[in-house]
């Protein structure tokens, strides 16, 4: 089987990224308009301010995903602006009992959306995917299902813990 990879696509992600586009089109557009008004250097400011962040923004859009494949799953890096929230993640399927759909607390105490993936060592490890929209979800959890259980000759274990309604 091929690799697959998932991008998000969760309502509240895409929005956000719009939004963060519209304020640095909105202070590229302002920086413009500074240097036509002569104030070179705040308009210079500005543009290196709007430049940089659609850049970042860019980085991050392409950059952030979930590839599932036969021999794991890999979650990349995530981060908002310079704090890393999740490091990059390379879960195998030795082993693995359990994957359930689940809140999380993240640093904050705030409950997030998460897969939890159960080992028969008694660990546990967390997929973030407060990015990513519930159907989403369930494909990347049947997919880790599906091959787990090639891999393992076995059945695997899937649950949903928490209300889809608050996602």
């Amino acid at each position: 089987m091929q690799r697959k990879i998932y991008r998000p696509r969760g309502r509240g992600y895409i929005m956000s990224v719009v939004a963060v586009s519209a304020v640095l089109a909105a202070v590229a557009g302002l920086s413009v308009w500074l240097f036509v008004a002569r104030q070179a250097l705040t308009g210079s400011v500005l543009a290196a301010v709007a430049v940089s962040g659609s850049v970042w923004l860019s980085a991050d859009v392409a950059a952030y995903k979930i590839t599932v494949s036969d021999s794991g799953v890999v979650a990349a890096q995530y981060r908002v602006l310079t704090k890393i929230v999740q490091d990059k993640i390379t879960l195998v399927y030795d082993g693995l009992c359990e994957i359930k759909k689940t809140f999380a607390s993240d640093e904050n105490g705030r409950s997030v959306c998460a897969v939890a993936l159960f080992y028969s060592d008694g660990t546990f490890r967390f997929l973030n995917v407060k990015r990513f929209s519930d159907a989403q979800i369930r494909s990347v959890m049947s997919d880790i299902k599906r091959r787990a259980e090639v891999r393992l000759a076995r059945e695997v274990l899937m649950s949903v813990d928490c209300d889809d309604d608050k996602f």
